[in-house]
């Protein structure tokens, strides 16, 4: 029996491990580094897509920018631990299984925001969304590189999407025929057919902007609209236009209404044929309902639009009033604002916010005490006389100001010795008002303030001089009473006085050649005239006061004053007799209502506000409306502000 000896030879493979960090930029010429270098540039694009957009504030956009910058850093990273050997120093670390871990969550992320991105109409969003599909189907490269997976790759498929929208390229492709025949470059030599067809563009950019961006078609979009396309091109025939009335579909598919377009004029319609088809139920039963909705918004508004084309277009053909979509729509939201308007009362709105106004204002009450406490104490240290707020902005900016003030205070303090016995006004600029006061602006910084106080004896000069100047005016003026202009912003002294001066320059170059006129009273004294800033206006203010600009020419304003003169005597006559009024009805309105305060605004004239305060006592009588405990200021809006004060339209519908 022989023996037979069986060898077995064993093959023992060892992995080296060099642990330390090199460059290699051999790692980039290999499949998973180009792919990885692919995915971060798309990455880039995409993000760079919704953050260059108009709408990139939507949460789409933001949560597409967050997965795709996550991905970008993730591969950029992973990049760079390879070229530099990373991964090879720290080898314990199962750097595969991370990838193989990211890459599935990842590409889950990737649908989910592609699909939101491309479920928009927005084209910057779409390409976006395009880019990450691209960088999809890159992804499960990295896990074949691992050698960890088999070597089949993800499919992802091309339509991540039920439907996919229409974009304005798409539409531009498809209409470019149409273009071409109606353009009205083409029409240089006819201007009707010209004017025709420019207008008519016009409206069908409108409506399909309408369908591409909002999903809706416009109340204000005609059933057709005129195009003249040339018979032929034949040479004879060069002259020779026929109108075609093309039809608008009352859809919200865009594929509709230009496969409609094209056929009309008899153009071919293969590409739109190509186009996908919107085939689900629901997106079908959604475009039902748009339509009936606006079919039923242009019946309701029909009569309203016939009204407005006879206010606004009156000696007009009917031919010519077809106004644009843009001036349609605006009317529109001026109709349906008018109508809510209408339908509001005071006392429906009051039931709705005085809970809200209640609470604002018990939640400001702790701060307004707090801000009282601290207006005392800056009078205290400084010497003040008085700190008055005369600024638009809430009680919080006023503290704001206040500790601003103190701490300049503890900063210089030598500085503001000016600031004794005298008042103090945050207000909308910085100077010193006609009335003496110091007045700081509330977006000013510390250091302007500083300045001011330092140079405040100029201030003081100029202000001391008004009396001269005003005395001066006078004169000129048949001893014309010079007064300042009741309920509005307050003014400086040193621009005062400037304006002053070009006035009274104006009237004596004037008189240098001419007299005044003789249907003048002899004696002016019962007159009162303002004198305002180079951007004034020129009128009779609702108290009678003469209301001039200082860069007037004294021609102009004798012109002004002689047929104004009877007016200004009337409306102040008028309001000597209505400001009793107003404030018998005003301590009348605070007592009845038990109100914290009642203010109105500079814009509500002593009449308006006569006349809402008897419509509250009226309709208050009965305890209708709800105002105890709360600030009311009459305006010309509704509306709560944020330390809980009512604003109500002195013209309130009952």
């Amino acid at each position: 029996m022989s023996e037979f000896t069986q060898t077995a030879t064993v093959t023992q493979q060892q992995t080296v491990v060099q642990p330390y960090i090199r460059y290699d930029p051999e790692y980039i010429r290999t499949i998973p580094g180009i792919v990885k270098i692919v995915c971060i540039v798309l990455n880039l694009i995409g993000f760079i897509c919704i953050e260059f957009s108009y709408f990139s504030y939507r949460p789409q956009g933001s949560f597409f920018n967050t997965i795709a910058m996550l991905g970008f850093w993730f591969t950029g990273i992973m990049l760079v631990f390879y070229l530099f050997h990373v991964c090879e120093k720290f080898h314990k670390i199962p750097w595969l299984k991370i990838e193989l871990y990211f890459c599935a969550a990842w590409v889950l992320l990737y649908i989910i925001a592609s699909s939101v991105a491309a479920a928009t109409s927005i084209e910057s969003f779409q390409a976006a969304a395009t880019n990450l599909n691209d960088a999809l189907t890159l992804c499960p490269m990295f896990i074949k590189s691992s050698e960890r997976l088999t070597t089949s790759r993800y499919s992802v498929p091309g339509t991540l999407l039920l439907f996919r929208k229409i974009s304005s390229s798409e539409v531009a492709t498809a209409l470019r025929p149409f273009y071409f025949a109606v353009h009205p470059d083409l029409f240089g030599r006819y201007p009707q057919q010209r004017q025709v067809n420019e207008d008519s563009l016009k409206l069908l950019s409108a409506h399909l902007e309408s369908l591409l961006s909002q999903k809706r078609v416009l109340p204000s979009t005609p059933h057709t609209l005129p195009f003249y396309i040339r018979a032929s091109n034949a040479p004879q025939d060069r002259g020779t236009f026929n109108l075609v009335k093309v039809p608008l579909e009352r859809t919200v598919d865009t594929r509709l209404v230009l496969k409609r377009i094209l056929e009309a004029c008899n153009l071919p319609t293969e590409y739109v044929d190509k186009m996908p088809a919107a085939k689900n139920s629901s997106a079908t039963k959604s475009s039902s309902y748009e339509e009936g909705f606006q079919q039923q918004q242009q019946q309701q508004h029909q009569s309203f639009y016939v009204r407005k084309r006879s206010e606004y277009n009156f000696g007009k053909d009917e031919d010519d009033q077809d106004d644009g979509p843009f001036e349609k729509e605006f009317d529109l939201f001026q109709f349906r604002m008018k109508k809510v308007r209408e339908n509001e009362t005071l006392r429906k709105w009051l039931r709705k916010q005085v809970v809200t106004a209640a609470v604002r204002t018990k939640a400001v009450q702790e701060l307004q005490e707090e801000v009282e406490k601290l207006r005392e104490d800056v009078k205290q240290q400084l010497g003040l006389r008085e700190i008055i707020y005369d600024c638009g902005w809430n009680v919080e900016h006023f503290r704001g100001c206040l500790k601003s003030l103190e701490k300049l205070a503890e900063l210089h303090p030598g500085a503001l010795d000016g600031l004794r016995d005298r008042t103090l006004v945050f207000a909308a600029f910085t100077g010193v008002s006609l009335e003496g006061h110091v007045m700081l602006f509330t977006g000013d910084v510390q250091r302007n303030w500083l300045e001011l106080i330092k140079t405040i004896d100029k201030h003081d000069s100029y202000l001391s001089k008004l009396p001269a100047y005003e005395y001066a005016l006078s004169q000129v003026l048949r001893n014309i009473r010079i007064g300042r202009r009741k309920f509005m912003p307050k003014a400086q002294a040193m621009a005062y006085a400037s304006h002053l001066r070009k006035i009274t320059t104006a009237l004596l170059d004037y008189l240098g050649k001419s007299k005044f006129p003789k249907a003048w009273p002899t004696d002016l004294s019962q007159f009162e005239l303002v004198v305002e800033s180079e951007a004034g206006p020129l009128m009779v203010s609702p108290t009678g006061q003469l209301i001039v600009p200082a860069t007037c020419p004294g021609s102009l304003l004798v012109d002004f004053l002689t047929n104004h003169l009877a007016e200004a005597l009337e409306k102040q006559s008028s309001y000597d007799r209505q400001k009793h009024i107003e404030r018998d009805l005003h301590a009348r309105c605070v007592a009845q209502f038990r109100l914290l305060s009642l203010t109105k605004d500079d814009s509500v004239t002593p009449d308006r506000m006569i006349e809402c305060l008897e419509k509250l006592l009226t309709q208050g009588g009965d305890g209708g409306l709800e105002l105890a405990d709360l600030n009311l200021n009459i305006t010309t809006y509704y509306s709560v502000l944020a330390d809980g004060t009512v604003c109500i339209p002195w013209d309130w519908k009952q």
